[in-house]
């Protein structure tokens, strides 16, 4: 599994990086040790860090496989839709859930935003399900 490390942040221009902000390199060095480097399973168990932000990383290039990536959205939007899809009362919105929970219609993307425009206790339960398939035989790839 790939390492999460200060450089990456900086490529991938993290905001919260200038001195005294929370992703400095003193203030992250601080808290993890000079010359960190994280698992992505290290990365999301960092209660500290806003959820929005531990999915911030999970979600760039190379960090997850597409095993895992399709795996972690399947449990996302399958848990969505029980929650909120199916009795919305939106006629068109819950024949589409019923559709995606049959198989029949697997449009990931529309169901993936849908999702993350959830509230705050969305993100952390996004995070809690990635690290379900990561520890999973699914993500020990």
């Amino acid at each position: 599994m790939r390492r999460i490390t200060y450089d990456d942040l900086k490529q991938w221009h993290a905001c919260g990086m200038d001195n005294g902000e929370p992703y400095s390199r003193e203030v992250l060095d601080r808290r993890l040790g000079t010359g960190w480097s994280l698992l992505l399973v290290e990365v999301l168990s960092l209660d500290w860090v806003p959820a929005e932000d531990r999915i911030w990383v999970a979600t760039h290039p190379d960090v997850l496989t597409e095993e895992q990536m399709t795996a972690w959205l399947g449990v996302v939007v399958t848990r969505a839709e029980w929650a909120h899809a199916l009795g919305c009362g939106v006629p068109t919105v819950e024949q589409w859930a019923t559709r995606w929970l049959s198989g029949e219609d697997r449009t990931a993307a529309w169901a993936a935003a849908w999702a993350a425009e959830e509230a705050g206790w969305e993100r952390e339960q996004q995070v809690r399900d990635l690290l379900g398939v990561l520890m999973s035989d699914r993500g020990a790839r």
